[in-house]
Protein backbone atom coordinates (compact mmCIF):
# COMPACT_ATOMS: atom_id res chain seq x y z
CA UNK A 1 0.00 0.00 0.00
CA UNK A 2 2.67 2.33 0.68
CA UNK A 3 4.42 1.64 -2.68
CA UNK A 4 1.31 2.26 -4.36
CA UNK A 5 1.02 5.78 -2.05
CA UNK A 6 3.98 6.19 -3.37
CA UNK A 7 3.44 5.71 -7.05
CA UNK A 8 0.59 7.52 -7.41
CA UNK A 9 2.14 10.31 -5.67
CA UNK A 10 4.82 10.17 -8.24
CA UNK A 11 2.47 10.00 -11.04
CA UNK A 12 0.46 13.27 -9.66
CA UNK A 13 3.78 15.38 -9.50
CA UNK A 14 5.01 14.13 -13.21
CA UNK A 15 1.68 15.22 -14.26
CA UNK A 16 1.55 18.89 -12.68
CA UNK A 17 5.28 19.37 -14.27
CA UNK A 18 3.58 18.35 -17.38
CA UNK A 19 0.75 20.71 -17.27
CA UNK A 20 3.34 23.81 -15.97
CA UNK A 21 5.17 22.81 -18.90
CA UNK A 22 2.75 22.96 -21.75
CA UNK A 23 1.33 26.36 -19.77
CA UNK A 24 5.06 27.86 -20.24
CA UNK A 25 5.07 27.03 -23.61
CA UNK A 26 1.27 28.39 -24.51
CA UNK A 27 2.04 31.46 -22.37
CA UNK A 28 5.05 31.99 -24.49
CA UNK A 29 3.23 31.70 -27.81
CA UNK A 30 0.70 34.32 -26.07
CA UNK A 31 3.40 36.38 -25.25
CA UNK A 32 5.16 36.47 -28.94
CA UNK A 33 0.57 37.35 -29.95
CA UNK A 34 0.82 40.19 -27.95
CA UNK A 35 4.00 41.74 -28.94
CA UNK A 36 2.61 41.21 -32.95
CA UNK A 37 -0.44 43.21 -31.65
CA UNK A 38 1.17 45.62 -29.76
CA UNK A 39 3.61 46.80 -32.51
CA UNK A 40 0.83 46.34 -34.96
CA UNK A 41 1.09 49.38 -37.26
CA UNK A 42 4.03 50.75 -36.70
CA UNK A 43 7.07 50.22 -38.23
CA UNK A 44 9.03 47.91 -35.57
CA UNK A 45 8.81 44.56 -37.72
CA UNK A 46 9.25 46.88 -40.97
CA UNK A 47 6.69 47.53 -43.91
CA UNK A 48 7.28 44.22 -46.15
CA UNK A 49 9.02 41.85 -43.79
CA UNK A 50 12.52 40.71 -44.03
CA UNK A 51 14.40 40.95 -47.18
CA UNK A 52 17.32 38.30 -47.67
CA UNK A 53 20.19 38.65 -49.60
CA UNK A 54 21.53 36.21 -51.79
CA UNK A 55 19.71 33.98 -50.07
CA UNK A 56 18.24 31.09 -52.08
CA UNK A 57 15.48 30.24 -49.71
CA UNK A 58 13.90 33.60 -50.51
CA UNK A 59 10.44 33.89 -48.20
CA UNK A 60 10.34 34.41 -44.59
CA UNK A 61 8.94 30.80 -43.93
CA UNK A 62 11.09 27.89 -45.40
CA UNK A 63 10.84 24.84 -43.38
CA UNK A 64 7.63 23.67 -41.74
CA UNK A 65 6.22 19.99 -41.33
CA UNK A 66 2.89 19.00 -41.16
CA UNK A 67 1.12 16.47 -39.88
CA UNK A 68 -2.22 16.35 -41.43
CA UNK A 69 -3.31 13.42 -39.32
CA UNK A 70 -3.34 14.96 -36.04
CA UNK A 71 -3.35 18.08 -37.70
CA UNK A 72 -0.13 19.41 -36.19
CA UNK A 73 2.78 21.33 -37.71
CA UNK A 74 6.06 22.61 -37.07
CA UNK A 75 8.00 25.87 -38.24
CA UNK A 76 11.35 25.62 -38.45
CA UNK A 77 13.38 28.45 -36.49
CA UNK A 78 16.98 28.42 -38.28
CA UNK A 79 19.37 27.28 -35.51
CA UNK A 80 16.93 26.88 -33.03
CA UNK A 81 16.48 22.78 -33.00
CA UNK A 82 14.87 22.78 -35.59
CA UNK A 83 16.00 19.60 -36.66
CA UNK A 84 14.51 17.98 -33.54
CA UNK A 85 11.45 19.14 -33.77
CA UNK A 86 11.19 18.35 -37.11
CA UNK A 87 12.05 14.85 -36.32
CA UNK A 88 9.15 14.39 -33.72
CA UNK A 89 6.71 15.50 -36.55
CA UNK A 90 8.24 12.96 -38.65
CA UNK A 91 8.87 9.71 -36.07
CA UNK A 92 5.66 10.81 -34.20
CA UNK A 93 3.15 11.01 -37.53
CA UNK A 94 0.51 8.52 -37.68
CA UNK A 95 0.21 9.23 -41.39
CA UNK A 96 2.19 10.55 -44.20
CA UNK A 97 4.26 13.86 -42.73
CA UNK A 98 4.54 16.41 -45.41
CA UNK A 99 7.40 18.96 -45.74
CA UNK A 100 6.67 22.72 -47.20
CA UNK A 101 10.34 23.42 -48.15
CA UNK A 102 11.46 26.64 -50.42
CA UNK A 103 14.75 24.73 -50.61
CA UNK A 104 13.52 21.55 -51.62
CA UNK A 105 12.71 18.01 -49.67
CA UNK A 106 15.72 16.27 -50.50
CA UNK A 107 15.74 12.59 -49.75
CA UNK A 108 13.15 13.29 -47.11
CA UNK A 109 10.95 10.43 -46.72
CA UNK A 110 8.19 13.69 -47.04
CA UNK A 111 5.19 14.41 -48.94
CA UNK A 112 6.86 17.77 -50.75
CA UNK A 113 5.72 20.92 -51.54
CA UNK A 114 7.20 23.54 -53.27
CA UNK A 115 7.61 27.35 -52.86
CA UNK A 116 4.70 27.66 -54.64
CA UNK A 117 2.52 25.43 -52.52
CA UNK A 118 3.79 27.22 -49.43
CA UNK A 119 0.73 29.38 -48.22
CA UNK A 120 -1.33 25.62 -47.91
CA UNK A 121 0.54 24.48 -44.93
CA UNK A 122 -2.30 25.45 -42.87
CA UNK A 123 -4.72 22.87 -44.35
CA UNK A 124 -5.76 20.58 -41.68
CA UNK A 125 -3.70 22.27 -39.45
CA UNK A 126 -5.34 23.29 -35.82
CA UNK A 127 -2.36 23.35 -33.65
CA UNK A 128 1.39 24.71 -34.62
CA UNK A 129 4.36 24.49 -32.25
CA UNK A 130 7.79 25.92 -32.73
CA UNK A 131 11.52 26.20 -30.71
CA UNK A 132 13.40 29.29 -30.25
CA UNK A 133 16.38 29.51 -28.88
CA UNK A 134 17.79 33.11 -26.81
CA UNK A 135 19.22 35.23 -29.49
CA UNK A 136 22.88 35.31 -28.79
CA UNK A 137 23.67 32.09 -28.68
CA UNK A 138 21.47 31.73 -31.76
CA UNK A 139 23.43 34.36 -33.33
CA UNK A 140 26.30 32.38 -32.88
CA UNK A 141 25.31 29.23 -34.08
CA UNK A 142 24.33 30.71 -37.45
CA UNK A 143 27.47 32.58 -37.93
CA UNK A 144 29.26 29.09 -37.32
CA UNK A 145 26.78 27.45 -39.72
CA UNK A 146 27.89 30.55 -42.19
CA UNK A 147 31.49 29.77 -41.46
CA UNK A 148 31.43 26.42 -42.07
CA UNK A 149 29.30 26.87 -45.53
CA UNK A 150 32.08 29.19 -46.38
CA UNK A 151 29.56 31.66 -46.79
CA UNK A 152 31.00 34.38 -49.31
CA UNK A 153 29.00 37.51 -46.92
CA UNK A 154 30.79 36.11 -43.70
CA UNK A 155 34.65 35.15 -45.40
CA UNK A 156 35.55 38.88 -45.47
CA UNK A 157 34.35 39.76 -41.90
CA UNK A 158 35.97 36.77 -40.21
CA UNK A 159 39.56 38.35 -42.41
CA UNK A 160 38.71 41.61 -40.03
CA UNK A 161 38.44 39.76 -36.95
CA UNK A 162 41.21 37.67 -37.47
CA UNK A 163 43.57 40.67 -38.67
CA UNK A 164 42.29 43.10 -36.03
CA UNK A 165 41.94 40.81 -32.77
CA UNK A 166 38.43 42.06 -32.59
CA UNK A 167 35.50 39.36 -31.66
CA UNK A 168 33.81 37.86 -34.31
CA UNK A 169 30.71 38.55 -33.06
CA UNK A 170 31.14 42.28 -32.70
CA UNK A 171 32.47 41.92 -36.23
CA UNK A 172 29.63 40.81 -37.70
CA UNK A 173 27.17 42.53 -35.33
CA UNK A 174 28.54 45.79 -36.68
CA UNK A 175 28.30 45.20 -40.25
CA UNK A 176 24.55 44.08 -40.06
CA UNK A 177 23.90 46.97 -38.18
CA UNK A 178 24.93 48.69 -40.92
CA UNK A 179 23.11 47.34 -43.56
CA UNK A 180 20.29 47.56 -41.23
CA UNK A 181 20.89 51.26 -41.49
CA UNK A 182 21.01 51.10 -44.90
CA UNK A 183 18.20 49.29 -45.88
CA UNK A 184 15.70 48.43 -42.81
CA UNK A 185 14.92 44.73 -43.33
CA UNK A 186 17.97 43.91 -44.88
CA UNK A 187 19.35 40.12 -44.03
CA UNK A 188 22.43 38.71 -45.38
CA UNK A 189 20.98 35.49 -44.31
CA UNK A 190 17.89 33.56 -42.97
CA UNK A 191 20.71 32.05 -40.03
CA UNK A 192 20.47 35.09 -38.59
CA UNK A 193 17.38 36.76 -39.17
CA UNK A 194 15.56 37.51 -36.10
CA UNK A 195 13.45 34.78 -35.05
CA UNK A 196 10.40 36.60 -34.64
CA UNK A 197 10.02 36.86 -38.80
CA UNK A 198 9.85 33.24 -38.92
CA UNK A 199 6.26 33.06 -36.86
CA UNK A 200 3.70 35.90 -37.82
CA UNK A 201 1.99 36.38 -40.93
CA UNK A 202 2.71 40.00 -42.42
CA UNK A 203 2.76 41.05 -38.71
CA UNK A 204 -0.03 39.77 -37.15
CA UNK A 205 0.26 36.39 -35.02
CA UNK A 206 -0.63 32.76 -36.45
CA UNK A 207 -3.89 31.65 -34.74
CA UNK A 208 -2.58 27.90 -34.61
CA UNK A 209 0.14 29.02 -32.85
CA UNK A 210 -0.10 27.35 -29.41
CA UNK A 211 3.30 26.05 -28.45
CA UNK A 212 6.81 27.83 -28.07
CA UNK A 213 9.54 25.55 -26.60
CA UNK A 214 13.04 26.94 -25.51
CA UNK A 215 16.51 25.14 -25.93
CA UNK A 216 17.55 25.41 -21.98
CA UNK A 217 17.71 23.64 -18.69
CA UNK A 218 14.44 21.72 -19.95
CA UNK A 219 14.39 21.69 -23.44
CA UNK A 220 14.61 17.86 -23.48
CA UNK A 221 11.43 17.28 -20.85
CA UNK A 222 9.54 20.14 -23.06
CA UNK A 223 9.58 18.50 -25.73
CA UNK A 224 8.72 14.84 -24.87
CA UNK A 225 5.94 16.27 -22.81
CA UNK A 226 4.96 18.14 -26.01
CA UNK A 227 5.22 15.11 -28.24
CA UNK A 228 3.07 13.19 -25.39
CA UNK A 229 0.39 15.75 -25.68
CA UNK A 230 0.57 16.32 -29.34
CA UNK A 231 1.03 12.75 -30.57
CA UNK A 232 0.67 10.30 -27.89
CA UNK A 233 4.10 9.79 -27.96
CA UNK A 234 7.67 11.63 -27.80
CA UNK A 235 11.07 12.24 -29.63
CA UNK A 236 13.58 9.39 -28.80
CA UNK A 237 15.97 10.10 -26.06
CA UNK A 238 18.89 9.31 -28.40
CA UNK A 239 17.69 12.03 -31.24
CA UNK A 240 17.35 14.00 -28.42
CA UNK A 241 21.30 13.77 -27.28
CA UNK A 242 21.76 13.50 -31.19
CA UNK A 243 20.60 16.87 -31.61
CA UNK A 244 22.27 18.57 -28.47
CA UNK A 245 25.36 17.40 -29.61
CA UNK A 246 25.16 18.50 -33.68
CA UNK A 247 27.56 20.86 -32.78
CA UNK A 248 30.32 19.03 -31.08
CA UNK A 249 34.11 18.51 -32.04
CA UNK A 250 33.92 16.98 -35.68
CA UNK A 251 30.91 19.28 -36.72
CA UNK A 252 32.97 22.17 -38.45
CA UNK A 253 35.61 21.89 -36.54
CA UNK A 254 37.82 24.42 -37.60
CA UNK A 255 35.58 27.06 -36.92
CA UNK A 256 33.96 25.74 -33.90
CA UNK A 257 36.09 29.22 -32.47
CA UNK A 258 33.21 31.13 -33.33
CA UNK A 259 30.24 28.77 -31.76
CA UNK A 260 32.74 29.32 -28.77
CA UNK A 261 33.84 32.18 -28.66
CA UNK A 262 33.43 34.61 -25.48
CA UNK A 263 31.18 37.40 -26.40
CA UNK A 264 32.40 40.73 -24.93
CA UNK A 265 29.38 42.77 -22.58
CA UNK A 266 30.04 45.51 -25.22
CA UNK A 267 28.16 43.43 -28.19
CA UNK A 268 26.31 41.48 -26.07
CA UNK A 269 24.33 44.82 -25.93
CA UNK A 270 24.39 45.48 -29.85
CA UNK A 271 23.19 42.17 -30.29
CA UNK A 272 19.92 42.93 -27.51
CA UNK A 273 19.54 45.73 -29.31
CA UNK A 274 19.36 44.14 -32.99
CA UNK A 275 17.51 40.89 -31.61
CA UNK A 276 15.29 43.31 -29.82
CA UNK A 277 11.99 42.47 -31.47
CA UNK A 278 13.29 38.87 -30.23
CA UNK A 279 13.95 39.64 -27.03
CA UNK A 280 10.75 41.63 -26.46
CA UNK A 281 8.99 38.14 -25.83
CA UNK A 282 11.82 35.71 -25.69
CA UNK A 283 13.03 37.17 -22.86
CA UNK A 284 16.46 36.32 -21.22
CA UNK A 285 19.01 38.82 -21.61
CA UNK A 286 21.82 39.15 -19.70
Amino acid sequence: AVVDGDSQKEQGVMEEQAREALERMRERSQDLARFLTSTKGSSFLGDDGPQIDADPKGSKRYEISTCPANGVAFIHVYKAAGSTGSSLVRKACPGPWHLFSHAGCGERSAVCHTRAQDRNWTANVNTTFSIVRDPIDRFQSGVFELARRHDTWLAPLLDVANSTGRAVADVVVDELIRMRDHRAGAYPNAHLMPQTYFLHDSAEPLPTLKYVAKVGPHFDDDLLILGLELFGRGPPQSHLREASGAEGQEYGKKFLYIHDEVVPQETRIKLFHYYEMDYAWIGGFH
